[in-house]
């Protein structure tokens, strides 16, 4: 990573642009990335002194800045307090996952008993009649005997 740097005041961070003029010259330098260190200083660019990331706390992160630090650009880590959104969203990710807490609880779980099996026969129920639109079919009891066919599964006594 480089700096652009010009009266002591870094004006970009980032990779070499592919050609820049020379500071003292206004000359054009193309290729830049594959110049040498001392071309590249003379069009102000200059390498940044990386600095590792401190660790953060419970309340407290770093935020990185580039600065001079005895005219050369430098990663510097500056502490601060964590806001209410980043802490949440720490919370919210240390915090167990539900799906995943929920199918390990119900796998250690010791097997229920299984439903009760459905009766080896259905009754079979028979149509006693037209049913109004809309409502379930009524039943009839089973023909006995003593009914009649013709009346429509009425009995009928002498």
């Amino acid at each position: 990573m480089f700096a652009l740097v010009t009266d002591d005041t870094i004006q970009a961070v980032g990779r070499l642009p592919r050609s820049a003029r020379r500071l003292d010259t206004g000359q054009w330098i193309l290729g830049l990335p594959d110049a040498p260190v001392d071309l590249q200083q003379a069009c102000g660019w200059y390498e940044v002194t990386d600095a590792d990331r401190p660790d953060e706390t419970e309340t407290t992160t770093h935020d990185r800045t580039f600065e001079l630090v005895d005219g050369i650009p430098t990663v510097v880590w500056t502490e601060r307090p964590l806001t209410d959104e980043e802490l949440f969203q720490r919370e919210r990710l240390q915090a167990p996952d539900t799906l995943t807490t929920v199918a390990a609880r119900l796998s250690s779980r010791p097997p229920t008993r299984s439903p009760p099996s459905p009766p080896a026969s259905t009754p079979t129920f028979r149509n006693c009649g037209s049913n109004p639109p809309g409502r379930t079919m009524r039943t009839c009891p089973a023909p006995s005997s003593s009914t009649k066919p013709e009346t429509g599964g009425v009995t009928t006594s002498a």
